[in-house]
């Protein structure tokens, strides 16, 4: 029997309650009755029921009160609200919180016998994953969410239960922080005839069972649902044959991991989502180039302009927060070298802070910290004509075989002085800068091209493949191959 708490500061009306169904005949047994919303919050504190049905209005603690405090506290059950007249407040209220209707009084008898009959079958629904038969169908859903190979024993077993799933598309969804809603969940499901779902905790799953267009339809049926809720989304790789169900669902965790990274609520990952199956957008890389050439200027603005751009791209493509962080880190390492005079100390500082962050924004935050920090620190200033036209002419041919002699004949200028104005105003040699520049490029061309090393070291103006390597390792710490195997497949 399902117990059942009604809750009215009229005396008629609670009376009326008891004997205007015959619960008996439902499965239903009243469990108790209050005056108010507190005295319902202290019954249900001793009782735990399933199904309240409550007055607004009350002195002491209103109907919505009510339901707000036990869910706070952490009871669950489905509740229908009733008030004397119609008011939209109280109805946009008691949706959030989860009510499976709003009944204005005089209750109908044909319209309350419905929404408690709902209720009941929603429950039932509920029960069927913790007994019986439908709790060994609903394992079987859990094993296919993690089976790399689909056995034919499994379709075997699927198919006893009256499914064939050899000739559909499928899609892993996950939903977490909506156990104030599966009511919701419940009706929309069944709407839309989706059997491969399951329960556990605070989490929801199903195997979205159709194609891309009927899935953009049931999001968007969320959509509308879950307008006001909290709560976090993970979709897999759609339109999937049930044999990669389990891999649908390995991006789903990940996607959800992600939603926690870019603090996204699940009401915007819906609409990111929608909006991707609607354009079927392709992911762009992520180049540092135009930040290298902000920085061999030295114009702050345009840094962190660049930088900006930057963030924004990773954060609208949602990348993974490894490669996130290993960008950040090439942003920061590129500004402080380029930077030179700037505080060691506080690099080092801001180097261990990004190793810990968790969150997106948070490491946004520390590398525009970080330019301002710098910009605060040394007295930033153009470089002289000059040695800016030496800066373009790098690079224009950092893959030539460049020598400073050459350079400053263009230049009509005295190739020992040229030398010495360079070091003095960028703190390098001429050879260190054009150095460092052309590994800067060989890195953007290990993680954005399939070249090979050799092809590498010839594109950015190498004549030996063995001195490529050898300075990369000493301006990178690790071997061109190793910083590929290692970054290449962040994204």
């Amino acid at each position: 029997m399902y117990k059942l708490l009604l809750v009215d500061d009229e005396y008629m009306i609670l009376n009326g309650l008891k004997k205007i169904i015959n619960w008996e005949n439902m499965g239903i047994e009243i469990s108790g009755t209050a005056k108010n919303g507190q005295e319902a919050l202290d019954f249900i504190r001793e009782h735990p029921v399933d199904i309240v049905i409550t007055d607004v209005t009350m002195p002491a603690m209103s109907g919505i009160e009510f339901v707000q405090q036990a869910q706070k506290e952490g009871y669950r059950f489905h509740f229908i609200i009733m008030s004397g007249y119609q008011e939209f407040s109280y109805v946009k209220e008691g949706l959030v919180l989860g009510a499976e209707n709003y009944l204005v009084k005089p209750v109908d008898k044909s319209e309350l016998l419905k929404n408690v009959e709902s209720i009941v079958e929603k429950i039932s629904m509920i029960e069927t994953s913790n007994s019986g038969q439908p709790q060994q169908f609903q394992t079987l859903i859990q094993e296919w969410l993690n089976l790399p190979n689909v056995t034919e024993n499994f379709v075997t077993e699927m198919a006893t239960y009256g499914y064939t799933i050899e000739n559909e598309r499928y899609t892993a969804l996950i939903f977490k922080g909506l156990e104030k809603h599966h009511g919701f969940l419940m009706d929309l499901v069944k709407k839309n005839k989706q059997p491969y779902f399951f329960f556990q905790e605070d989490i929801f799953m199903i195997v979205f069972r159709g194609l891309k267009y009927e899935l953009r339809d049931f999001l968007r049926q969320l959509r509308e649902l879950l307008k006001e809720a909290d709560f976090k989304l993970g979709l897999g790789k759609t339109e999937v044959p049930y044999t990669e169900v389990a891999h649908s669902y390995e991006q789903a965790q990940q996607v959800l991991t992600l939603c926690s990274f870019y603090e996204l609520s699940g009401v915007q990952q819906l609409k990111r989502l929608l909006a991707s199956l609607d354009e079927s957008e392709v992911p762009q890389e992520i180049s540092l180039d135009k930040l290298h050439h902000a920085l061999t200027l030295g114009k702050m603005t345009t840094i962190e302009a660049e930088v900006q751009a930057i963030f924004t791209l990773m954060y609208e493509q949602e990348m993974t927060p490894s490669y996130v962080t290993h960008i950040s880190f090439l942003i920061l390492a590129d500004i402080y070298r380029r930077f030179n005079q700037a505080d060691q100390v506080a690099y080092q500082e801001a180097l261990l802070e990004i190793s810990t962050i968790k969150t997106f924004q948070k490491l946004q935050k520390i590398i525009e910290t970080s330019i301002k920090q710098v910009e605060r620190e040394i007295d930033v200033k153009q470089f002289s004509p000059n040695i800016q036209h030496v800066l373009q002419i790098i690079m224009e041919r950092y893959r030539t075989d460049l020598t400073l002699k050459e350079v400053a004949e263009q230049l009509h200028l005295n190739a020992m002085y040229l030398g010495q104005l360079f070091k003095k105003e960028t703190k390098k040699s001429f050879s260190q800068y054009l150095n460092q520049y052309r590994i800067t490029k060989a890195k953007d061309l290990l993680l954005h091209s399939d070249y090979n090393i050799n092809e590498i070291s010839e594109k950015i103006g190498y004549t030996s493949t063995g001195y490529f390597y050898k300075n990369f390792k000493n301006v990178s710490g690790i071997s061109p191959r190793d910083y590929r195997q290692q970054f290449g497949n962040e994204e």
